[in-house]
């Protein structure tokens, strides 16, 4: 009888540690994905704000050529 009591205990010991694992890694999990998505939107944004720059230095240059000719 003590065994079945043990191995009952061992068992449900067993699943509520796996539980507590699976629920941390799936936080991690989720975290990682956010933050992963978070950082490809601000590649974007950087993507985007270096054109913008670049094609308003290259108007400057031009019209600071059309004013000095």
């Amino acid at each position: 009888m003590m065994y079945i009591y043990f191995a009952s205990g061992l068992l449900a010991g067993i699943s509520f540690t796996s539980f507590l694992l699976i629920k941390e890694l799936y936080t991690l999990s989720k975290r990682n994905q956010v933050q992963s998505n978070r950082i490809e939107r601000l590649e974007q944004l950087n993507q985007l704000l270096s054109t913008q720059i670049s094609e308003e230095r290259t108007h400057y240059s031009t019209i600071k050529k059309e004013t000095q000719s």
